[in-house]
């Protein structure tokens, strides 16, 4: 069986209606063919009928290999080596033998690539070893799939995209559920052993995202060790009684808690069994997240729901695997209406992030979406 919307059972519902409680290889390549004669003065050709051993002209020829070869008396030169160096050979025995190790070598290989710091808005400075063996300067490479962090401003008419910079609050695990904190500016994130408060609208590389952190079961020691779905929120605005819902859902529970936003404390209500639905709600157990709107200020939501027909101001989607359901208040309207993923409201719209790097999502000053 499927459960309702939200997954929070008939009890949420009434919460939102009612406002209730709730490479390539090293030096340089060699021509693999002998100088004609005299046309290296470093390099002594052999006189057929003269040398015992005449060389073989054919494939493999000893001309092939810049250390093997033939040569006479006490002849010297320089051939290349690793990184654009120079080695020296001696004549020794009538063959070209290395005499030292390879000098005078550039930075890197040509070819070779390196990494830099974070950039841009979701780059990563990068640079290729030059034909010379050496390092240019570093370049941001700009990267979409690098993005963490995507927001849709209220109002607004298109997506922006950034990645977060390295910081002592951030996730270092992947992101499960987030909620905006009302009568702040933050939102509160959590991951499998971590909660994390984020500033909502912040800008990567011009202030600070990541506010302060700690572990889980001290901020909410009723969820154990267990894995967090999505979570739900009821704006308090919504409520009007002072207080935000905040419901965090898991396999088999669905944990309730209270914001109080005067003195910015989140405290513990109840926890109930995950409640089960009718087929024609989202899926639990594909739920990715879900997002509370008031307002429908961009006109994300056209269908009509009620007696008599009308468009809901406020309504909560949810996005399961492919789809995005929408719920609103009131007992003809429970998910109303559903729509793929890519033709929902904004992530239609050029820049939206793809379903598959969507963590979670929160709606406040417009919509938030936080990559795993």
């Amino acid at each position: 069986m499927r459960p309702r919307l939200l997954g929070v059972g008939p009890c949420l519902v009434a919460v939102f209606a009612l406002g209730c409680a709730m490479g390539q290889p090293l030096g340089r390549d060699l021509d693999g063919s002998l100088p004609d004669a005299g046309a290296d003065a470093g390099v002594t050709t052999l006189d057929a009928g003269t040398d015992a051993a005449p060389r073989d002209a054919g494939p493999g020829d000893a001309g092939t290999d810049s250390a093997v070869g033939t040569c006479d008396g006490t002849e010297t030169r320089q051939i290349p080596c690793e990184r654009c160096g120079m080695r020296a050979q001696r004549c020794s025995g009538g063959m070209w033998v290395d005499d030292g190790a390879c000098l005078m070598q550039g930075e890197c290989v040509p070819g070779e690539t390196e990494t830099g710091a974070v950039c841009g808005l979701c780059g990563e400075e990068g640079r290729t070893c030059s034909a010379t063996c050496t390092w240019p300067s570093f370049t941001c490479v700009e990267d979409a799939t690098r993005c963490d962090y995507y927001v849709y401003p209220e109002g607004g008419t298109g997506w922006s995209a950034y990645r977060f910079r390295p910081h002592v609050s951030a996730p270092s695990t992947p992101i499960r559920a987030a909620v905006p904190l009302d009568g702040t500016r933050e939102a509160l994130v959590l991951t499998d052993t971590t909660w994390h408060r984020l500033r909502r609208g912040c800008e990567p590389g011009v202030n600070a995202c990541w506010v302060d952190s700690g572990a889980r079961t001290d901020l909410m020691p009723e969820l154990g060790t267990d894995a967090v779905l999505y979570a739900t929120e009821v704006p308090s605005a919504f409520r009007g009684d002072g207080f935000q819902g905040v419901d965090i859902a898991t396999a088999t529970e669905d944990h309730r808690y209270r914001w109080e936003v005067a003195t910015e404390t989140l405290i513990f209500d109840t926890t109930n069994p995950a409640p089960t639905g009718s087929p024609s709600t989202p899926d639990r157990g594909t739920t990715r997240t879900t997002f509370t709107v008031l307002g429908n200020v961009d006109g994300w939501v056209s269908a009509t729901c009620g007696t008599p027909p009308a468009v809901p101001p406020d309504y909560i989607a949810t996005i399961e695997a492919s789809e995005v359901f929408v719920f609103a208040p009131g007992a003809d309207c429970l998910t109303f209406h559903q729509e793929p993923y890519t033709s929902f409201g904004p992530f239609a719209e050029s820049g939206a992030p793809p379903l598959s790097r969507v963590a979670t999502t929160f709606h406040r000053e417009g919509l938030t979406v936080l990559t795993p």
